[in-house]
């Protein structure tokens, strides 16, 4: 038998009791130790993603635990099942730590049932590149081998109120950013920008949110179940907006959205060229 195979049936068995045991185990390969994030850094992982936007829909992180666990590609979609299947071994985030990326890591939230299994924490800074090592190393397949176009990580959501496209300029950063390009980008043009949506064949990967010159990014990341409670009111506030005539547009963008985006102000090397 194949030792992928072996790991797995035994993991399998047990593998809920395992993800309760095991979960304070970290990996280490070719003699590296795996990356620690210090406390006041891991914190601001924890905000920095987040936008005011969100708070509507009530994605916010919830007793120190983050709002949104966007999985590693190739997950397992039903979260109890990937829990339960995941044994905390460490070692996507140890390949993610040897290709240099550092996306990938493993919550120590004190959330039980989430409490060392793998996420992608800082999109901001370390987003998901779809290297797609990740999968290749799972010993349980909780990660499973996976065409970029089918990944599943999550939806990439655009606040339409702080988007220098959405406001009255041309930026296109996030498209160029994207892995998928124009597969996943639409582009609404007008007086009043270019204004890019991003579509559901979205991976949810962060590229986007990683390369917004916005302060803080116009642009975060929620898993596919978060995206499918708010996703008719999201899409509803887009056509509210694209249906607005020009005072009312003129006096949302100058009344309230502008304010916003010089407060935020934009950050000259998060550009993509």
């Amino acid at each position: 038998m194949k030792k992928r195979s072996f790991i797995k049936s035994i993991t399998t068995f047990l593998g809920g009791l395992l993800t309760a045991g095991l979960s304070s185990i970290q990996a280490r390969g070719n003699g590296q130790e795996l990356p620690e994030i210090p406390e006041d850094e891991a914190n601001d992982a924890l905000e920095r993603p987040l936008h005011s936007f969100l708070n509507k829909y009530d994605i916010v992180p919830r007793r120190g635990r983050p709002a949104s666990y966007i999985r590693p590609p190739g997950a397992l979609l039903h979260e109890r099942r990937f829990q339960s299947q995941c044994i905390s071994c460490g070692a996507c985030v140890n390949v993610c730590h040897i290709e240099k990326y550092n996306a990938v890591v493993l919550d120590g939230a004190g959330d039980v049932r989430n409490f060392g299994t793998p996420y992608v924490k800082d999109m901001r800074d370390f987003p998901c590149t779809l290297c797609m090592k990740c999968p290749d190393v799972c010993p349980t397949d909780a990660l499973s081998p996976i065409e970029i176009d089918d990944v599943e990580m999550g939806m990439a959501l655009i606040d339409y109120s702080i988007c220098l496209g959405w406001n009255g300029d041309v930026c296109l950063s996030c498209s160029k950013a994207c892995p998928l390009g124009e597969r996943v980008f639409d582009f609404y043009h007008g007086e009043w920008g270019n204004q890019p949506d991003i579509n559901q064949d979205c991976v949810g990967c962060g590229l986007c949110v990683k390369f917004c010159p916005v302060g803080g990014s116009a642009i975060a990341v929620v898993t596919p179940k978060q995206y499918e409670q708010l996703k008719n009111e999201f899409l509803h506030e887009r056509d509210s907006i694209l249906q607005m005539d020009h005072m009312e547009r003129y006096d949302l963008i100058y009344g309230e959205n502008l304010p916003k985006l010089m407060q935020r102000g934009t950050i000259e090397e998060r550009w993509y060229n």
